[in-house]
């Protein structure tokens, strides 16, 4: 058999070279200094040297360029096509990403040798691309996800929708969102969920590789978050003008509505809960807690209850890997946003009772929203006028 640098594509090989080539799409991120509001990276090749990446680089990674828009059912349901990526992580404060190596035209033999490579280099198919598992036990893979292109909206039949010019929905209950979602799946048409914390987490990846920085308010604008109740999906500027808060298509993903995401929320014991990070769909108690605002002998970094965070989780358990996400480490609070390496603010549960979790921010949420923003504060049988939720499918 080949040695498996002549099989696999020269684009995906890592030549430990200072300075990254063009067709080397294998690369990572580095944060070498905490605090400043939201931390010092830099770009790193694949054995971690400190590298520039050349001009067009993102408009030509196989991974970047696939993320594209589609739309169906008379646009009403727009969505962004996310396609698969591999990643891998080390120490909290590094991680790489790999565009899937696979190609229609090798055989199973060939792309499977091409997956095992990076298996063997320490990689391994982020999370939001296992949806459960096949008849057989074997864990079930897709291509892509696609989440909504703008917050959720519904028709009058409770079926959810993905679409401009129209406000989220807002003031229904909570625990209808996902309700609303799986009702799209029917005429043979499956697949529709609201969005998980696996795909946030892959969002969120993809935007910090991009840039550079957990910031996004800065790079891409404010949204909608210094106002007294929420715009149009398609317009999240304060006045007028272009939408803001908008990454590669996706709408308002900060600002004039907390979003609601699945497979994580907290308990009566303030324990966090999971989905399984193999696609599995049934939560499962981590060891972690998500201390009570109002909970006595909780220590944090700079003697908040919420706040700023510093540093990740990187809790590993039977099935879940904490640094396939970007939660926050409670114990790394910091009430001051200059002190803190993640821009945007995290709210603890304010009792002891089962809530769920909510990214993002709100319409008045001001420098604290934005795509790291957490509100771990959501009561499943309340209702909001600022929490909202997204469309997802497999």
């Amino acid at each position: 058999m080949a040695s498996w640098a002549t099989k696999i594509p020269a684009r995906f090989i890592d030549f430990g070279n200072k300075v990254l080539r063009s067709d080397n799409y294998v690369f990572g991120i580095k944060l070498v200094a905490d605090g400043g509001g939201s931390g010092t990276w830099m770009y790193i090749d694949e054995n971690e040297n400190v590298v520039d990446l050349p001009d067009r680089y993102f408009e030509n990674h196989p991974t970047y360029k696939g993320i594209t828009e589609t739309s169906s059912d008379g646009k009403l349901v727009c969505m962004v096509k996310i396609p698969k990526f591999y990643i891998r992580t080390a120490d909290g404060d590094k991680i790489w990403i790999a565009p899937d190596p696979t190609s229609v035209s090798n055989t199973q033999a060939e792309n499977e040798e091409l997956v095992q490579n990076l298996n063997d280099r320490g990689f391994r198919l982020h999370p939001a691309f296992y949806t459960g598992f096949t008849n057989e036990g074997a864990k079930k893979e897709y291509d892509s996800f696609y989440v909504g292109a703008y917050p959720l909206s519904k028709n009058a039949n409770g079926i959810a929708e993905s679409k401009g010019n129209t406000k989220a929905l807002i003031n229904d209950t909570v625990s209808q969102y996902p309700v609303y979602c799986n009702n799209r799946n029917a005429g043979g048409v499956d697949g529709y969920h609201m969005w998980t914390i696996y795909e946030v987490a892959a969002i969120q990846l993809l935007a910090l590789l991009e840039k550079r920085t957990t910031n996004f308010q800065s790079v891409y604008g404010r949204g909608r978050v210094s106002s007294t109740e929420i715009g149009m999906n398609d317009d999240m500027a304060e006045n007028t003008g272009p939408a803001t808060a908008n990454y590669r298509g996706i709408y308002c993903l900060w600002g004039n509505a907390w979003q609601l995401v699945d497979g994580i929320k907290t308990d009566s014991n303030n324990n966090l809960l999971l989905w399984g990070g193999d696609g599995s769909k049934d939560y499962g108690v981590t060891d972690i807690k998500v201390p009570s605002r109002t909970s006595d002998g909780v220590t944090y970094a700079d003697g908040v209850d919420s706040g700023y965070y510093n540093r990740p989780l990187t809790d590993v358990g039977a099935r879940y890997n904490c640094s396939d996400m970007f939660l926050p480490d409670f114990s790394t609070l910091t009430g001051r946003i200059e002190l803190g390496t993640y821009s945007d603010y995290v709210y603890g549960p304010t009792g002891t009772m089962d809530t769920w979790c909510a990214v993002g921010g709100s319409y008045n949420s001001g420098d604290e929203a934005g795509l790291f923003a957490y509100n771990f504060n959501i009561v499943p049988q309340q209702r909001y006028d600022n929490v909202t939720s997204r469309l997802a499918k497999y």
